[in-house]
């Protein structure tokens, strides 16, 4: 009797033993699994961010050397893209999309580099406001990535500033950095604090758009 009771209780610990192993490792694959996935989200969030400052880096050397090597004045920068009326009009050395111009191939980011649930806007330019820490009063020429995804937004401050902090601001997006025909506006320290003498940073604005702006020629 006692035997078999014994033989019971072993049974009874192997079963234990088993489920307990059997659930451990369900644990550590969900844990694996979860942590894989964040990895490749925070991969695909760099990518993203990478991709579009190396597009803002590109488009600021391209108008720095139409101007100094083409004799290309800042007001005359030109960004009529391929698809635009006139585009095939001479003169082309001001364009920045044309080959005999800045040589610059239109950006059309895919999906995953815009905020969730947003209009996706993507690159702006704004040609017509001035950035108050530039060298005058001139009007700047600034570069903008409308609704961008928040992670590659944290990632692009993260690469530039090693924080990938982004700062919440009271920035008018339509009248700081898109052509307004009249809507142009300053763009202040006091609406972000944060982005003094910053010439590219990722920020979220007065709409609760994530923006990532790059002052590509500063006056």
């Amino acid at each position: 009797m006692k035997s078999r009771e014994s033989g019971n209780v072993l049974l009874y610990v192997l079963i234990a033993v088993v489920l307990f192993g059997l659930l451990s490792f369900a644990m550590t694959k969900q844990n694996g699994d979860d942590s894989m996935a964040g990895s490749v989200a925070e991969g695909k969030a760099r990518f993203r961010g990478e991709d579009l400052l190396n597009y803002a880096t590109n488009i600021r050397t391209a108008i720095e050397q139409m101007v100094v090597m083409q004799n290309v004045l800042p007001t005359e920068v030109n960004f009529i893209k391929p698809s635009d009326a006139n585009y095939n009009t001479a003169p082309h050395t001001a364009k920045v999309f044309h080959p005999v111009g800045g040589g610059i191939n239109v950006m059309n980011p895919a999906d995953e580099a815009y905020q969730s649930g947003s209009a996706k806007r993507g690159w702006v330019v704004q040609q017509g406001t001035n950035v108050v820490w530039t060298q005058t009063a001139a009007s700047d020429i600034i570069l903008t990535f409308l609704d961008i995804d928040s992670k590659a937004c944290g990632e692009i401050n993260r690469r530039l500033y090693k924080d990938a902090t982004i700062p919440t601001t009271t920035v008018n997006t339509e009248a700081a950095f898109v052509n307004g025909g009249g809507n142009d506006a300053d763009f202040l320290t006091a609406d972000c604090p944060s982005c003094n003498q910053r010439n590219s940073f990722c920020i979220k604005d007065s709409a609760g758009a994530y923006v990532f702006y790059n002052i590509v020629y500063a006056r």
